[in-house]
């Protein structure tokens, strides 16, 4: 039997449940919603659901189920028609992730900073790839996204006075005095919502932001701690939107200086099916949700708050673009070849993402790719075909597959609840740069 033919083209995909303390618990998450068919026992309501991997990390790989359960980088390796003539491995990792408490303010390294974190720390940082993001709300889903506009942190620095004693007279000043250069360049109207664009790329301005962000990272943990509880006994019965998301973070990070973060980022909030890329040294920090997640395969994460993991704030502040202004979402569009499908296209070859939906008793040929892909069912039920001699195998909630490049996938609805299918895929061809 040839390679070719030894392994069909659609296989299902065992994926991996993480635990990390701040996933959703039990089956409010949706994480365990979707693993629960691949658990050998019931989901514990106590444990946390944090993560759903679908890939061939080696931190979880997923295994084949038809294949005695063989993780899936040792049945790629026999089997590379599964990956197609581009790829030596799985260009991107896939995951659901339910978010319960806010992770880490972080933001990702490129891949030539990325090379050298590995080399000098590879116990820390261990592997040399960049880990570009997008997340797509499955639910209401909350994020810290980037730098808010200059305008609103000078009114952050005037309105709370405890964020400017951490900051430290020296780099308020400092943020100030470029603010004012700025605006004296690009004079903005009083009620703009944000600063004009062009003082946000001036390079003194983005200078003395790093200032502000390494002067607040770095201070005293004694007076950090003082001032957000002064801060927060100040701010307790506001109902302003910023107060509330300061005392939330607090109350689950007391004390932590990434709680002043939330005064210095764009706070996003993403409705079911909106998406948000995050690009490599862009300072990011998941709050709540539920979402999908797709990156580049790598595990690099640069920390500096709201954690109690490693914090390399040295690195961080050196890394960030400093990027100021709202965040950009990425919209989808409709795939121009397959109906009830919609097309989610990163500024990256690494990946992209389809999101089909189809109401009971429609169906869809979802379309043969040059390159690999992992498909996820999130609701509803249906029946996909695993290759054309064979019947069709029924599909329900935390069904995973793998197709082979050069696989189309007929698949149509029969449940009450509209059939919900992921994606994520790549069929670019990627270089070693």
């Amino acid at each position: 039997m040839s390679e070719a033919s030894a392994v069909p083209p659609v296989l299902e995909l065992r994926p991996r449940a993480m635990h990390y303390a701040w996933g959703k618990r039990g089956s409010a998450s949706a994480v365990a919603r979707l693993a629960a068919r691949h658990l050998p026992d019931p989901v514990d309501e106590d444990t946390p659901y944090a993560e759903l991997w679908m890939g061939t990390h080696p931190n979880a790989p997923s295994t084949v189920l038809a294949l005695d359960d063989n993780p899936l980088p040792t049945i790629l390796a026999s089997h590379p028609s599964l990956l197609g003539t581009k790829y030596r491995d799985l260009p991107f990792l896939f995951k659901v992730l339910s978010v319960g408490t806010a992770l880490s303010i972080q933001a990702h390294p490129d891949k030539p900073r990325a090379r050298a974190l590995h080399a000098a720390h590879p116990d820390i940082y261990k592997d040399p790839n960049h880990k570009p993001e997008m997340a797509i709300a499955l639910t209401h889903f909350e994020a810290l996204y980037g730098f808010r506009a200059p305008r609103a942190i000078d009114e952050a620095l005037r309105a709370y006075p405890e964020f400017a004693r951490v900051a430290g007279e020296s780099a308020v000043e400092a943020f100030w005095a470029a603010m004012d250069g700025a605006n004296a360049e690009h004079p903005a109207p009083e009620d703009a919502e944000w600063e004009v664009v062009e003082a946000a790329d001036l390079e003194e301005v983005r200078h003395a932001l790093r200032g502000l962000l390494t002067a607040v990272m770095t201070c005293d943990a004694e007076v950090v701690r003082e001032a957000l509880e002064e801060m927060v006994a100040r701010i307790a019965e506001s109902e302003e939107d910023v107060d509330v998301l300061l005392r939330r973070v607090h109350d689950q990070y007391p004390g932590d200086v990434g709680v002043f973060c939330v005064l210095l980022m764009n706070h996003v909030q993403l409705s079911p099916g909106q998406a948000l890329f995050m690009g490599a040294n862009e300072l990011h920090a998941y709050l709540a949700g539920d979402c999908i997640e797709v990156m580049a395969t790598s595990d690099n994460v640069v920390r500096a708050g709201l954690t109690p993991k490693l914090k390399d704030v040295e690195t961080l502040t050196d890394m960030l673009t400093y990027a100021m202004g709202p965040a950009n979402l990425l919209d989808p569009a409709p795939h121009p070849d397959c109906a009830h499908t919609v097309v989610y296209d990163p500024p990256i070859p690494e990946f992209a993402v389809h999101s089909t939906t189809l109401a009971n008793g429609d169906g869809v040929t979802l379309p043969a790719l040059d390159g690999p892909s992992v498909l996820l069912v999130t609701g509803g039920a249906g029946r996909l075909h695993v290759a054309e001699d064979e019947e069709t195998v029924a599909i329900a909630p935390g069904s995973v597959y793998l197709v082979a490049p050069g696989t189309s996938v007929p698949v149509v609805s029969d449940g009450d609840e509209d059939l919900i299918v992921y994606r994520a895929y790549c069929d670019a061809h990627l270089d070693d740069e």
